[in-house]
């Protein structure tokens, strides 16, 4: 006899699905409606965290304008089926940072972009009550600055700032943080916000800012502080 498909079956396919080139969001979205349906009546198809991250980055590999729009109604089905009983299904940073990613690289004109953003807002406003940011989530929202808002744009100034600086109160500056703030930034504020000028940015080490900034980011863990080189 040839076993059914179970949930981790299920998982599986769509987690093949969601490392392709083009994400191939379609039938991941169509196998979870398919786990959805039978979850009503037999919970053990109930899709858990995983099987939704993996739609949502499904969905954030593919070249839909309006991916991010998509990545944040599979995220608002994880939270609901959660908030209904599903324990399985509690939302974890890392689903929300797929969310974030899928945002962070939407193509399309200024007013795709700008939807884009608005979305990104959303998710940190339910990643705020459900879970708790990490150096990736700030990282991914610098990023999202830097390919969503015009320079121009003074929500790109004070957002960076605003996330900038909540990474380092919360000890979470890492490598990735650092790189996509120099994209992020104007070169006047990442020196303000940084204490380096932009052009010595490729020099930039983790060793040269406060200990204090970059605690608590594990990759960080193999530098071994030392104190800040005054300026000259």
């Amino acid at each position: 006899m040839v076993p059914l498909p179970d949930r981790i079956s299920y998982n599986t396919a769509i987690k093949a699905m969601s490392q392709c080139n083009n994400g191939n969001a379609e039938q991941a979205e169509n196998l979870l409606k398919m786990l959805e349906s039978r979850s009503m009546t037999d919970r053990d198809f109930s899709p858990d965290v995983y099987t939704y991250t993996a739609v949502i980055s499904a969905h954030g590999r593919s070249n839909a304008h309006d991916k991010a729009q998509r990545a944040f109604a599979v995220l608002g089905r994880m939270i609901a089926s959660h908030h209904n009983g599903n324990i399985s299904a509690k939302p974890n940073t890392t689903a929300f940072n797929a969310a974030l990613n899928a945002c962070a690289f939407v193509d399309g004109d200024s007013g795709v972009r700008l939807e884009a953003f608005n979305v990104v807002l959303a998710v940190m406003g339910l990643l705020k009550k459900l879970a708790k940011p990490d150096h990736t989530t700030y990282g991914t929202v610098l990023r999202a600055c830097s390919t969503l808002l015009p320079a121009t744009d003074a929500r790109r100034k004070r957002v960076v700032e605003s996330i900038f600086r909540l990474a380092c109160q919360e000890g979470l500056v890492s490598k990735l943080v650092v790189t996509q703030l120099r994209f992020a930034a104007s070169p006047d504020q990442y020196q303000t916000l940084l204490g380096i000028p932009i052009e010595d940015s490729s020099c930039v080490s983790l060793h040269d800012l406060p200990q204090e900034w970059t605690c608590n980011v594990r990759e960080n863990a193999k530098f071994r502080y030392r104190p800040r080189r005054p300026s000259t």
